[in-house]
């Protein structure tokens, strides 16, 4: 049986014996003797445990002792800073300002932070135009306290966390992007209301006789009008939260919606557009949402490469039909891509652009997109010669469905007047449906306010009610749900109206209705065409009414 505490006594001796003897051996106490013990070899010879593991150790890394000089480093740290050497100064290998602070508190034990974040091309790194990569950089103390009560040693550890930051960039731009999106609604609602009442009472003054010089500045008017309206709704489009759906798909108005949207940012960019656009280009099933984003993608990069390398330029966009796919080009006569970016374009994370000009995640994202849909994106560019980036879209057929109206239907709706209630807290735009209806021989009381719509409803009966979604007190979801209590055969005859077309809470709303929506601001065509269900509607009631006999204009 052994003696535990005589083995213990034994082990005790020998440590000390071991410990006598190195303090006679040369360089005793040095730091650098702790270092090198603290630390692993990292000769491709040391065939020992600790050679071994530095060598699997895939991360840049280096030891530095109290005056920072380089103990240790490995083959990653000396690809990335060539001039690494032992007995060298890391501050010199490295020039970073914050470096020696670091492994001052790392060597203190101070908690705090022991890291910096950098590039090491920008610090006297390797020279390399691909190598935008940014590392961490971390200081944990090594060996035995000196005299000042310090550690002896650091080791300083690099971390490759360009991945990371680029996460965390787009997610902060995504955040940002809702924000924007969610104040842009609101505006757009503001803005809605007065621009339906400009472009629609426009149009009504048009009707009337007036001389040549007048009748151009009012269609001007109107012309501006619905310039506004558009560009309000493209802006929304690219800002709304979006249910993705496959649907008929037309490329030629895509881009052109696009073109608007970047309409300015090109003329103060000095950037002139070029188009030739097919009008013969068939339509194809594809999510037109998610395509108008790789267009506005492939747009936003060719301005900013002809603003920021040049100062202006021209971007020719195409559109046509080849064989059995539609392909769709936006081509600049900026400086191009140099060949060794033009192999990482459509990486994720790559980027040429500097921190905060973008996440690199656009090309690789548009790439997937238009690979979803069974198409192609590529690139072609040489150096000095511009860059073209080119969309193919496979041509699939779409089924449309034939609208089959009844003749005599059709004309009994010229004759039949509907009992109409208009419910907006917009006194203009109120004016300007009740003039357009009664015009067309329809009977129209307005209502300023939920509450007010709700008496009316309450005392008279309506063939369909026009609702404005957002109203202060009651706003279009609550009248609605009272009207389905109160008269619920007349909740089947509501249209809504509404400026705010960004909201997905507004849209999952009027979905769960089955009502229909008239989207400001709208011209008086399109309220025409929204009030016409309605008229077929009453018409098939009265026939109903009369056995199914059929009723006289």
């Amino acid at each position: 049986m052994t003696n535990e505490p005589r083995d213990i006594a034994r082990q005790a001796a020998d440590d000390g014996a071991r410990q006598a003897e190195n303090a006679e051996s040369p360089g005793a106490g040095d730091a650098r003797v702790l270092a090198f013990d603290a630390v692993p070899a990292v000769s491709p010879d040391d065939a020992t445990l600790d050679g071994r593991i530095a060598a699997a150790i895939p991360g840049p890394y280096a030891a530095v002792d109290s005056g920072r000089t380089i103990l240790r480093f490995n083959a990653a740290l000396a690809e990335l800073f060539p001039s690494a050497a032992e007995g060298a100064s890391i501050t010199d290998v490295i020039a970073h300002p914050e470096l020696a602070s670091v492994i001052e508190r790392a060597r203190s034990g101070k908690n705090g932070a022991n890291w910096i974040e950098f590039e090491p091309a920008m610090c006297g790194g390797a020279e390399d135009d691909d190598d935008d990569r940014i590392f961490r950089l971390t200081g944990t103390p090594l060996a035995d306290p000196g005299d000042d009560g310090a550690a002896d040693a650091v080791l300083l550890s690099f971390e490759d966390v360009t991945n990371r930051l680029m996460s965390q960039e787009r997610l902060m731009e995504h955040n940002r992007l809702i924000s924007v999106g969610e104040m842009a609604a609101g505006v757009a609602h503001e803005l809605n209301n007065p621009l339906t009442a400009v472009l629609g009472f426009s149009q009504l003054v048009l009707r009337e006789e007036m001389d040549d010089l007048l009748r151009r500045d009012i269609e001007a008017i109107a012309t501006e009008a619905k310039r506004a309206g558009r560009i309000v709704d493209n802006l929304l489009s690219f800002t709304r939260r979006y249910q993705h759906a496959m649907g008929p798909f037309n490329a030629v108005d895509s881009v052109r919606k696009v073109l608007e949207l970047r309409e300015y940012e090109c003329r103060v960019n000095n950037v002139e557009t070029v188009t030739y656009m097919d009008e013969t280009v068939p339509l194809t099933m594809a999510d037109g949402h998610l395509i108008e984003q790789v267009f506005l993608n492939l747009l936003n990069n060719a301005i900013q490469a002809l603003a920021e390398k040049q100062g202006r330029g021209t971007i020719t966009v195409g559109v046509a039909a080849v064989r059995d796919h539609i392909r769709v080009s936006f081509a600049d006569d900026g400086p191009g891509i140099p060949q060794k970016v033009l192999a990482k374009v459509f990486d994720p994370f790559f980027t040429t652009k500097p921190p905060g000009k973008g996440t690199g995640l656009g090309l690789s994202i548009c790439k997937r997109i238009i690979e979803q849909h069974h198409g192609r994106l590529s690139v072609q560019s040489r150096p000095g010669k511009g860059a073209s980036f080119i969309v193919e879209l496979p041509i699939v057929a779409v089924e449309e469905d034939p609208v089959q109206e009844d003749a005599a239907v059709s004309q009994r709706s010229l004759y039949t007047m509907l009992h109409v209630l208009v419910v907006d807290d917009e006194v203009a735009v109120g004016e300007l449906v009740k003039r357009t209806l009664e015009e067309a021989g329809h009977q129209v009381d307005v209502a300023r306010d939920g509450a007010e719509a709700l008496r009316m409803i309450h005392l008279d009966d309506f063939d369909a009610v026009l609702l404005d979604m957002k109203m202060p007190g009651l706003g279009g979801p609550e009248v609605f749900n009272c009207i389905k209590g109160l008269r619920p055969e007349i909740a089947a005859r509501v249209l809504f109206m509404t400026g705010d077309v960004a909201s997905s809470d507004t849209k999952e709303f009027i979905e769960s209705t089955d009502s229909v929506l008239l989207s400001k601001p709208f011209n008086l065509d399109d309220l025409r065409k929204h009030i016409e269900p309605f008229v077929r509607s009453k018409i098939a009631r009265m026939e109903q009414n009369h056995g199914g006999r059929g009723v006289a204009p």
